[in-house]
């Protein structure tokens, strides 16, 4: 999906855009651009770097919960036989 050339082309320009803030007076507009400079750059590092997975553990307890229930049943039942 994401190729090297397309990475490359993404930090050249974070770059150029980080020279182009740093070039603005100080300022709230200058605040507000380095806040979104922030966040992309930290997208930047999340592609580079993915975090593992999540994985829905729902149906996992639903399953354990059904297992637990049925032995019970089964326990109940044979006792009073």
């Amino acid at each position: 999906m994401l190729t090297n050339t397309t990475l490359k082309g993404l930090d050249e320009a974070l770059i150029e855009l980080q020279h182009a803030i740093e070039n603005i007076p100080d300022g709230s507009k200058k605040k507000q651009l380095l806040d979104r400079y922030n966040r992309l750059r930290q997208v930047r590092n999340d592609l580079e770097n993915p975090s593992a997975p999540h994985y829905n553990e729902l149906p996992l307890i639903i399953a354990l919960v059904a297992i637990f229930s049925a032995g019970l049943l089964i326990y109940f039942l044979v006792r009073k036989s």
